[in-house]
């Protein structure tokens, strides 16, 4: 089998600082691994002053023992990882936890992941209190409108069945 299982790493919480959320790509037959996330955040007074930058580690050994949970989100097709890595970096940089769900719907929008893992991942994700702090107990921008985006689609999709 020449896939990469993917799974989200659910790093230990640290004290108000929340659980950092990771994207594994385990290499097909090894245990070898990337990890993708992002870090950085609030760093001055006004939400322009939010820094964050892509994360990527290459060649970790894979253990689980190295997060809190996992949680497999599916098969990347060993031609897919670039395609993969190209949504990962086109994505605007924000709090970790949204920018992982934000991630996950973007593959699952290219089809690279099979089931649609975000809207759990919505109902869990949350800031910092440091970065609930910075942004005026406010969602940045970004994670506002996809967060609207998300329940407009809710909310058509329960009257389109009647659920309402």
């Amino acid at each position: 089998m020449t896939d990469h299982k993917m799974y989200i790493g659910y790093e230990r919480e640290v004290q108000d600082c929340g659980s950092r959320w990771v994207i594994v790509v385990v290499k097909p037959n090894n245990r070898s691994c990337k990890w993708y996330s992002v870090i950085g955040g609030p760093e001055g007074p006004d939400p322009d002053d939010a820094v964050y930058e892509h994360e990527q580690i290459e060649e970790k050994d894979f253990k689980k023992s190295d997060f809190d949970d996992t949680m497999p989100i599916g098969w990347l097709k060993e031609g897919s990882l670039k395609s993969f890595e190209a949504v990962f970096h086109r994505l605007t940089l924000g709090p970790n936890q949204y920018f992982i769900v934000r991630l996950v719907y973007e593959l699952f929008k290219n089809k690279l992941v099979q089931r649609d893992f975000f809207t759990d991942l919505l109902k869990k994700a949350k800031y910092t209190a440091a970065e609930w702090d910075f942004f005026g107990e406010e969602y940045c921008e970004v994670d506002k409108q996809f967060r609207i985006a998300q329940l407009v689609t809710v909310k058509m999709y329960r009257e389109s069945i009647g659920d309402l």
